[in-house]
């Protein structure tokens, strides 16, 4: 099983296929979903009697998944490291393959903890990237309506000494 990090829970998850279903085993037990996929990270998962659209993104580490207008962010979970690699030292990369459709920040501004800096898209997704902490934006590495791929430099952020050493 692999073991994700959402919303600051731990999941221990396994998804395998079984002909035209997919079977999610977890630390409770399993669950066994006819799926489709419809192609491009689209699947049409049936559960509860209910057909239901999903859409998955796998970039890097992180799983995406977006589903009935909610969007949640797995970042899967490393034994020797507790996690992924973090935004400590101020570099903001893209969390997956899509487009800028806003930025909100420019080279110089003085940014807070959670400030939304800029929004990509992906396949009717949208992800808020925020600032892991307080600081200065020192280089903006996109424009808007540029395509990133997954792990692209979006922002550099110079943080305040109390973030950048937590």
């Amino acid at each position: 099983m692999t073991s994700y990090q959402c919303r600051g829970t731990s999941l221990e998850v396994e998804a395998r296929w079984q002909g035209d279903h997919v079977v999610l085993q977890h630390e409770d037990g399993s669950l066994e979903l006819p799926a489709e996929s419809l192609g491009g990270g689209e699947w049409l998962i049936e559960h509860e009697g209910r057909a239901r659209r999903v859409f998955v993104v796998k970039s890097g580490g992180e799983l995406w998944v977006h589903a009935e207008g909610r969007t949640w962010r797995l970042k899967e979970q490393h034994a020797e490291s507790g996690g992924l690699e973090d935004a400590s030292d101020g570099t903001l990369r893209a969390p997956m393959t899509g487009a800028v459709v806003e930025i909100r920040c420019a080279e110089g501004d003085t940014v807070e903890k959670g400030q939304v800096l800029l929004v990509l898209s992906a396949m009717k997704m949208q992800v808020d990237v925020q600032a892991p902490g307080d600081g200065r934006v020192a280089k903006l590495a996109v424009a808007a309506d540029q395509q990133v791929d997954g792990g692209d430099v979006l922002v550099e952020l110079e943080l305040d000494d109390e973030d950048s050493e937590s």
